[in-house]
């Protein structure tokens, strides 16, 4: 077995290799390069980077002091739990030339449900490398939980899933939002476990996909993305509570399908309706006594505070990435 040293400031690691030198390859030798394509950003240090990344993302004094813009790592329930766990996946990454393994996690702001930004550890030319992508603040797109909400009110993909989750049977089913390039596409495979089977191996059935604003399932990855390029995806009505614009919008669209349904005389559509509008007026309710709060905490600090940098671009790209590679 090689031994290799990828970070020569570590003084733990430097220890070791001065203390055992025939046990490590030679520090100024370079790692082989099909060594090097393996090699991935160790995931102890990166969760602990991600949880610290929650709330020192931006180190402006007065948000720091007033907790203003806190995040949280995206969570997404498995088997009854809430889980946040970084997962590998290849990916090609803003301002990269290469596609690379790398560690992913998201981040949602605090008690909300938009995504606000996703941190992407990799190792490359010997380094890790940690970088933190942030949404464009005029971008709107869900978060892992809310993708999943909005992915079982699909009626198409709701009757797919139904045909393989058949008794003796379990479904196995994960979110992952993978980067590409300056856009984000959501992917969730579904597996089926036969729960009578010792081994209960997973077979993959099914794969579902997302944007921002189309949702489609195929029996592969290939499949499911073309599908999402044609009308037969179906679409994703994401609100996103921090916008007081969306939200207003969302309370008139709500209103009207509440008289649609009264008119209808349809009670059960009357009831969900009801309290759709309620959610959103709650919400509304909230932002607006935010804004009050903000306004009354830049009083008395007596002056302005300072928004932070975004960055990311529109989802089209994931389209256009696909449509090139089809093409």
């Amino acid at each position: 077995t090689n031994f290799y040293i990828t970070d020569t400031t570590d003084p733990i690691a430097m220890l070791y290799y001065n203390m055992y030198p025939e046990l490590f390859a030679d520090v100024n030798v370079s790692i082989p390069e099909d060594i090097q394509k393996n090699i991935i950003y160790p995931e102890m240090l990166y969760k602990i980077q991600a949880e610290v990344l929650e709330r020192y993302h931006n180190l402006s004094p007065e948000l720091l002091y007033r907790s203003d813009d806190v995040w949280t790592i995206d969570k997404q329930t498995v088997d009854g739990e809430k889980v946040i766990e970084p997962y590998t996946t290849t990916l090609k990454a803003p301002n990269s030339t290469n596609e690379d393994i790398g560690l992913v996690l998201s981040y949602t702001k605090q008690n909300k449900q938009s995504l606000k930004a996703y941190l992407v550890g990799t190792f490359e030319g010997g380094n890790n490398r940690l970088v933190l992508y942030k949404m464009m603040s005029d971008t709107t797109l869900p978060g892992i939980e809310q993708i999943n909400v909005q992915i079982e009110q699909d009626e198409t993909i709701s009757q797919e899933l139904e045909k393989i989750n058949t008794p003796g049977t379990q479904l196995v089913r994960n979110t992952y939002i993978i980067p590409i390039e300056n856009s984000v596409l959501y992917i969730q495979p579904v597996y089926q476990v036969l729960l009578n089977d010792a081994h209960k191996v997973p077979t993959l059935k099914d794969v579902i996909v997302a944007t921002g604003n189309k949702v489609a399932i195929g029996k592969n990855l290939e499949e499911a993305v073309m599908t999402l390029l044609t009308d037969s995806a179906g679409s994703i009505k994401f609100v996103n509570t921090d916008d007081k614009k969306q939200l207003i919008e969302a309370i008139i669209k709500a209103n009207k399908n509440l008289k649609d349904s009264v008119d209808s005389a349809d009670w059960e559509l009357i009831g969900s309706d009801l309290q759709r509008l309620q959610n959103y007026i709650d919400e509304l309710e909230k932002v607006t006594e935010e804004e009050k709060k903000e306004a009354q905490r830049d009083v008395e600090f007596n002056e302005k505070g300072t928004a932070p940098s975004t960055t990311g671009s529109s989802l089209e790209s994931v389209i256009n990435a696909f449509s090139n590679n089809s093409n």
